[in-house]
């Protein structure tokens, strides 16, 4: 069994949307300042989409669990 470069890039994508959206509300419900919650949230989203794209990648070459 092997997974698409492009379905992990959706995944890592789809759920970085999810990610965003909360970041974003927890921040700026924490600190009411707009600004810093939408660069905050930029910031660690693009850096967690990346890692995530990764760790997918990682893992898919894993054959543990794998049936």
């Amino acid at each position: 069994m092997s997974v698409k470069k492009s379905r992990s890039f959706a995944k890592s994508l789809t759920w970085r949307v999810v990610a965003l959206i909360t970041t974003f509300v927890t921040l700026y419900a924490l600190s009411k300042d707009i600004n810093m919650a939408t660069m905050a949230t930029v910031i660690t989203n693009a850096v967690n989409f990346v890692c995530y794209y990764y760790h997918e990648r990682i893992w898919n070459a894993v054959n543990w669990g794998k049936e």
